[in-house]
């Protein structure tokens, strides 16, 4: 069994809508995270589920650049970067106790072979993608490096308790906005509503 993430929801039994849930920092670090996940990978990640989601067109564009023929494309890298982007935050989301994309590759890093690129800072890029031409020499980025970076933390701090509405707005437990979520919900006699302990993994945020 995967890792799963304890959280309390607030119900109205008699609409049976969830109020809100609080949780600590572990579950408001995946969920903020989803801001930082490439359309490509989120696309990748719809058509894996076991119910696949669709997001208009944009299913048509994956599966287009998928089929295309290479040559019609600057080289293969091309292809993988945009049907398997990489997260500008992924060493923050290594920390996640949910791994959304769990299927990610281990990044790799390449660099032009070329001895003088690699001496001077001017002329030293690396790719996420083997054979990307160096933007300085045009020579094929193929030599592989490897470099650890250590990030300790995800987004949140680790004291970080948030309230989670059903429309994904963060509010504090403590904020005056909490007396309007049950007026919004057309809940006016608190005794209606009930605490639920939820343990929620990857499959009921994928389902959300």
């Amino acid at each position: 069994m995967g890792n799963k993430i304890n959280s309390k929801a607030l119900v109205d039994k008699g609409s049976n809508k969830v109020i809100f849930i609080e949780s600590e920092s572990a579950f408001v670090d995946v969920l903020v995270s989803f801001l930082t996940i490439p359309l490509g990978t989120i696309l990748k990640l719809g058509r894996e589920h076991s119910a696949p989601v669709e997001i208009g067109c944009m299913n048509n564009l994956y599966s287009s650049v998928k089929e295309i023929d290479v040559s019609k494309l600057r080289s293969d890298a091309c292809r993988e970067m945009l049907l398997l982007p990489h997260n500008a935050a992924e060493h923050h989301c290594k920390n996640l106790v949910l791994q959304i994309d769990h299927k990610a590759k281990p990044t790799r890093y390449f660099v032009c072979p070329y001895t003088l690129c690699m001496m001077d800072a001017t002329r030293r890029f690396f790719s996420y993608y083997r054979g990307i031409s160096n933007p300085w020499c045009q020579h094929s980025m193929d030599r592989e490096i490897t470099f650890s970076v250590d990030v300790a933390s995800a987004f949140v701090t680790e004291s970080a308790r948030l309230l989670i509405t059903d429309d994904l707005q963060l509010i504090s437990p403590f904020s005056k906005s909490i007396d309007s979520l049950f007026t919004n919900l057309g809940v006016t006699n608190r005794t209606t509503t009930e605490e639920l302990n939820m343990n929620i993994g990857v499959d009921e945020v994928l389902n959300c």
